[in-house]
């Protein structure tokens, strides 16, 4: 692995747990800013086409971009409530009508929490001239996109726009925070024993664990670990890992930052990353379970 790629991981992650303590105290509102620009934005896609899904989504997911599917845009605003500024891209041929997408998107407005998302619209089916009065009678910070436009320059629309509300953040690979997940641990072996540890967050590029004091002689930095075994939900997976830091907390317990060697392959990375979209975009699939179905009557003006 190139060095460059250890410093960013175990940043991030030093950061990432600064930045959740800092936000567990809601009178510092600076600290909660620093840490939504350090981690960046969701991106939610509304009902997207089955193209959408294959050409669009799945390269930002490539690109290390927090990407969700919300199926039904009556969960939207629930989702986002609980996820202020986010980014929301909706498909408009997925609405019951242009009319309805008018003020469901003009409803945001009078909402102080809703108004902080970033809303776009994109579609196959609209013109031009539906596509201006949107944009002249609503706020879109992301656009009205054309699905030929969409697609056809892709990097240039979604990219820049992704970029200008800092979608990204400065975080460069997208970890799953595995702390009060049962199913996520890990194992590792030297010699003839073998001992396991907490896996705290993991992203494709490595993980952070916390595991008993005693192996602190094991674990120490600089240290190649050639046999871990990283159990996520059913899969187990065998990789490669060196130290990059450890360090003993005040209770106790050992915190390590471990970081995938070469020898841990591009097809075992793929699995830790497909692992990790498929919980967060579950974690999502629950939180719209628990939050309230939208019920409003969009068919007629909306008045605030």
């Amino acid at each position: 692995m190139e060095i460059n790629q250890e410093k960013l991981f175990y940043k991030e992650n030093k950061t990432s747990q600064t930045g959740t303590s800092q936000s567990s105290s809601s009178s510092n509102n600076g600290n909660n800013t620093k840490e939504q620009n350090y981690l960046g934005k969701k991106i939610f896609f509304v009902n997207p086409s089955i193209e959408v899904e294959r050409k669009v989504i799945e390269t930002l997911i490539e690109r290390e971009y927090e990407v969700y599917i919300i199926r039904d845009f009556r969960d939207v605003k629930g989702v986002l409530k609980k996820y202020p500024d986010s980014i929301c891209l909706i498909n408009a041929d997925k609405m019951p009508s242009l009319n309805e997408l008018f003020n469901f998107v003009k409803s945001f407005s009078g909402d102080p929490v809703l108004s902080t998302s970033k809303l776009g619209i994109y579609s196959s089916r609209a013109g031009l001239a539906e596509k201006n009065n949107f944009l002249s009678n609503l706020d879109l910070p992301c656009g009205f996109l054309l699905t030929n436009e969409l697609l056809g320059h892709f990097s240039k629309v979604i990219f820049d726009t992704l970029d200008q509300f800092n979608a990204k953040g400065r975080r460069q690979y997208l970890r799953l925070d595995a702390s009060s997940l049962d199913n996520v641990m890990g194992y590792i072996s030297t010699g003839d024993k073998m001992y396991s540890f907490k896996i705290d967050n993991i992203s494709s590029v490595g993980f952070a664990c916390t595991c008993k004091g005693d192996l602190s002689s094991i674990l120490t930095k600089n240290s190649l670990m050639n046999e871990v075994t990283l159990m996520l939900g059913r899969k187990s997976l065998t990789c490669s890992a060196v130290v990059f830091d450890a360090r003993i907390k005040i209770d106790g317990k050992l915190s390590a930052v471990l970081l995938f060697t070469k020898a841990t392959g591009v097809e075992t990375r793929q699995e830790i990353k497909n692992f990790v979209v498929d919980t967060l975009q579950a974690q999502i699939d629950q939180v719209i379970i628990s939050v309230p179905t939208d019920l409003l009557d969009y068919t007629e003006q909306y008045h605030q």
